[in-house]
């Protein structure tokens, strides 16, 4: 009966040894996560958004100026002489105050498209080096790739 005492005891200890244990889980560690498929990216799909309203309003206000700029030609060459060349429609239209108006406002339009266009295209590029950068991220375990997000 002592054996079956002993034999029940260090059974007992082994069950409490094995169960009092603490149990480490293993450290994963944190990985950042990247977006890899730009499209998919809330704040560039706005970005673009914005930009192409911004081209489309420049690109609509270069039109209107160049149809007013369009009437005043007509206006000033009606006003020459009939047989009028080339040359002299000109030196009118760079006497005419309308004309030189309508001139720098052509250009300032002109300009607000083009930095508009030139903004999409920094805002365009950056994007693609930080997708290519966020794939060899992933690809090499630095970072997880995020879950794809609707963004419409």
């Amino acid at each position: 009966m002592a054996w079956r005492v002993v034999l029940l005891s260090t059974v007992v200890l082994c069950v409490l040894a094995c169960g009092c244990r603490r149990r480490v889980q293993p450290v994963v560690p944190e990985v950042a996560q990247v977006v890899t498929n730009r499209m998919q990216d809330a704040a560039y799909v706005r970005a673009l958004r914005e930009n192409s309203t911004r081209q489309m309003s420049g690109a609509r206000a270069r039109e209107l100026v160049a149809a007013r700029q369009k009437v005043c030609a007509e206006r000033v060459k009606a006003s020459l002489a009939e047989g009028a060349d080339d040359e002299a429609l000109k030196a009118a239209l760079q006497k005419d105050a309308e004309w030189a108006a309508l001139e720098a406002e052509a250009k300032q339009a002109a300009d607000a498209l083009l930095k508009a266009q030139e903004d999409a295209k920094r805002l365009i590029r950056a994007r693609m080096e930080e997708e290519a950068q966020a794939v060899k991220d992933v690809r090499s375990g630095k970072a997880r790739a995020a879950a794809p997000v609707r963004t419409e």
